[in-house]
């Protein structure tokens, strides 16, 4: 760190670590490439990730502070948001996918009720749409089988809708996640106020 309090960083290494990754030998292996640097006695924080036994091998870890990495907290919050919503919209895939027999060629997935038409649908859906529409009609019996595949598993353009909303949802917090992963990284003065203005920008309020 600066004299104006700006953090320097650079890559000394990157090794595997052989399986078991126990607190101990986590920490035996830390402290072997510290030593291997000519850093012994000068670490006094480490960031890491929250699995347990990498905050226990830091606790273990004499005269070194752990200190959470907030970009994975950042990454586990939006994770058990989705969780139960991830959950209910596989069960709708389930119910509303039909399987890949060929008894069900003649069948569609279209829900008129949900449908909408939006003229800025990506341009990823047109071409999925394209091959579903040509890949049938192949004289190769591979392609076709694929192409009615592809038909079967055809976002609706209400869901492509769905997408883009979930997406403009969590810009917020990739831009906080690529901020933490950067030379300034976080600190517990800054993890709260940030999350807070998160959540008051995408309140139903």
């Amino acid at each position: 760190m600066s004299k104006d309090f700006e953090v320097y960083d650079c890559l000394l290494s990157i090794e595997r670590m052989l399986y078991s990754h126990t607190e101990t030998n986590i920490v035996s292996f830390l402290k072997k490439a510290v030593v291997e640097f000519g850093l012994k006695g000068k670490i006094t924080c480490v960031v890491t990730d929250n699995e347990s036994n990498m905050v226990n091998a830091i606790n273990q870890w004499d005269d070194v502070v752990h200190l959470p990495c907030a970009a994975y907290i950042l990454q586990l919050s939006i994770y058990c948001a989705f969780k139960k919503q991830m959950f209910i919209l596989s069960g709708l895939n389930v119910y509303f996918t039909d399987d890949d027999s060929d008894d069900n060629d003649n069948s569609t997935n279209e829900l008129p009720m949900l449908d909408s038409t939006n003229s800025n649908q990506p341009i990823l859906h047109k071409a999925i749409e394209w091959l579903s529409a040509t890949l049938p009609l192949s004289d190769n019996a591979e392609n076709r089988a694929d192409g009615r595949k592809l038909k079967k598993r055809l976002l609706l353009p209400y869901e492509w809708d769905l997408l883009k909303q979930i997406v403009d949802l969590l810009e917020p917090f990739d831009d906080a996640t690529t901020y933490f992963s950067k030379t300034f990284y976080a600190t517990l003065s800054i993890i709260y106020p940030l999350i807070k203005i998160i959540i008051s920008q995408n309140s139903p309020s």
